[in-house]
């Protein structure tokens, strides 16, 4: 059992853990539109091999790794303390990064698929908006 002090110490680290996410997800989605703007891709095809400049491509697929370590970080967090809102966010979090990883690995593999990109912006979406109803949502 955990005392009081040891409940709030934790819910004041998912709330500075929850912030680190959205601030990471803001940088994310900023990677990514430096990367429409200045990622050189073929029309069709793959851009895994062709991509220039690929530093920006791997600078975003990094950060975006690092997205998920932090989920899975504050997943174990919310999980061993069982605070179930959390929880329940991060799980809807967790599900938007990896619809944006789909989105992300499909539009390498085909470059003229505008949904993929689409795929991306909404799995972003529902990402930002389950951590932000985390940080509102959590006594």
């Amino acid at each position: 059992m955990t005392s009081p002090t040891d409940h709030i110490a934790v819910h004041a680290r998912l709330r500075r853990l929850g912030a680190m996410m959205i601030g990471s997800l803001i940088i994310e989605m900023l990677l990514g539109t430096a990367n429409a703007l200045w990622l050189k891709l073929p029309d069709t095809g793959s851009g895994w091999s062709s991509a220039t400049p690929m530093w920006l491509v791997s600078l975003h697929m990094i950060w975006g790794l690092a997205i998920l370590f932090l989920a899975i970080w504050i997943a174990v967090l919310a999980w061993r303390n069982k605070i179930a809102k959390w929880n329940l966010w991060n799980l809807a979090g967790i599900i938007g990064i990896i619809i944006a990883f789909a989105g992300g690995s499909s539009f390498l593999s085909e470059v003229s698929n505008n949904g993929a990109s689409f795929t991306m912006a909404v799995g972003w979406a529902i990402a930002i908006g389950a951590y932000a109803l985390a940080l509102v949502s959590v006594d």
